[in-house]
């Protein structure tokens, strides 16, 4: 007996030892490799930035705007403050007057504009190969390279999650350095998810990019069942927001965010609004802007309030107007974090959105967030499963196998091991202790992550 146990430690010793350590090193190099090859396309900073500017300059674009540069502000085509009114709005708590002489007198451009593309996407929303779609639409400025790219590394990709096709499109106006529409043309070259309008970027333009995307998504995307209106500065969890969906496919005019109920207005600073333009002490009830999601369905009548209201020049609160305008219902949800109080208790693995979010924290947030049950984790438990091999318990054995088959059954695109598994009925071998210590590990790491 003693002499069969030695055998063992023996052939576990110079058989696997070695294997596991060669395994083990190559996986710490590999690891090693993608950090760096992430890190040096996520980070380039400024000095790489300047650099691509420099290089730009010499450049040829084949967009005739960029041969001959036409005027940021264009004259109208249509006079839109002849289709403009003056409007009175009420909910249950107040009567909201819009004046709309007063708008044109302190805001004359955001009455009057056009909305023109430079860039545009033809047939974005209709490559959708009869799936529903769920559109990330996301606001950003032409100088955000470094954002943008975080965020096509990580949540802003195309998706199919339950048999939904989740698609990114970036919303962007005209920057004051030429050099950086330029590279946002390049941009497009290479990822075609950018619309960019021909007003400039600004706080109270802000609107506008509000406005002219309900008229891009009116004559372009009615095909999208729901569109999800955020930030580049945002960690979203497509997963969750899939889910989230699914569960109000009926509802049409529902639209879901943090409410922000009656705001103060505010007379100084960054959001400050005269009392001759709004005389009221609240706003209606609005959704942060940091993230929220709107039915496809409440589209046309959002665009035809759009062209009616007078654009208020606070992003936020004009939408809120324009919901109230098309007469839509509110539903607010915590795991919107999108304020400094929602998002101190926000877990990433639960959360829909969460603001503020850097490129170096967002993609360390991501990695955080994804299973543990990956490509390194089977790779463990293969390793485990040989050990275990060495001794006589078929009990053992038989949990190692099923932890293997749960691993394939959480890696990405494996709908036929999926059908395999159900029909076999591979799952009356729980392993619940080794969901217990993934788990632990995925909270571990979320404290960790907030506290940096």
């Amino acid at each position: 007996m003693r002499t069969m146990k030695k055998g063992r430690l023996i052939l576990i010793k110079n058989v696997l030892f070695l294997p596991v350590i060669f395994i083990l090193a190559i996986l710490f190099c590999i690891t090693s490799l993608m950090a760096w090859n992430e890190y040096r396309e996520l980070y380039p900073f400024q000095k790489s930035i300047e650099q691509a500017i420099l290089d730009t300059r010499s450049r040829n674009f084949s967009y005739k705007f960029w041969r001959e540069p036409k005027k940021l502000y264009l004259a109208l085509e249509t006079n839109l403050s002849m289709v403009r009114q003056s409007i009175t709005l009420t909910d249950s708590n107040f009567t909201y007057q819009m004046n709309l002489s007063q708008y044109q007198l302190e805001f004359p451009y955001l009455q009057s504009y056009h909305c023109s593309l430079v860039i545009d996407q033809a047939g974005f929303c209709q490559q959708t190969w009869g799936k529903p779609l769920l559109l990330l639409a996301i606001k950003s400025h032409p100088k955000s390279f470094q954002r943008r790219a975080a965020s096509r590394k990580t949540w802003a990709r195309m998706w199919e999650i339950d048999s939904m096709l989740v698609k990114s499109i970036f919303l962007m106006a005209m920057s004051k350095n030429t050099e950086h529409t330029d590279l946002v043309t390049e941009e497009d070259m290479d990822f075609h998810d950018i619309l960019l309008w021909d007003f400039e970027e600004s706080h109270h333009n802000l609107s506008l990019k509000e406005r002219c995307f309900m008229e891009w998504l009116y004559y372009n995307c009615q095909e999208a069942e729901f569109i999800f209106k955020g930030d580049d500065d945002e960690f979203v969890n497509p997963l969750t927001v899939v889910r989230y969906v699914s569960d109000f496919v009926n509802s049409s005019t529902t639209v879901h965010g943090h409410l922000m109920v009656h705001s103060d207005v505010v007379r100084e600073g960054k959001y400050k609004v005269s009392e001759t333009l709004y005389p009221l002490k609240k706003y209606p009830t609005f959704l942060s802007g940091g993230g929220f999601i709107i039915p496809g369905d409440s589209i046309p009548a959002l665009f035809h309030a759009s062209i009616v209201l007078p654009v208020f020049p606070l992003d936020d609160v004009y939408f809120g107007f324009l919901l109230l305008a098309a007469n839509l219902t509110y539903r607010h949800d915590a795991r919107f974090c999108v304020s400094k109080s929602s998002k101190e208790n926000c877990k990433f693995l639960e959360t829909l959105v969460v603001h503020d979010i850097s490129p170096y924290t967002l993609f360390q947030i991501w990695r955080g967030t994804q299973p543990l049950w990956n490509w390194k984790t089977l790779v463990l438990l293969i390793l485990l499963c040989l050990v275990v091999g060495t001794s006589s318990s078929i009990k053992l054995l038989k949990q190692c196998y099923n932890g293997i088959v749960r691993v394939l059954l959480l890696l990405p695109s494996n709908r036929i091991l999926r059908v395999v598994v159900e029909v076999q009925n591979w799952n009356k071998w729980d392993l619940d202790w080794l969901y217990k210590i993934i788990y632990k590990k995925r909270k571990t790491q979320e404290n960790i992550l907030w506290n940096h």
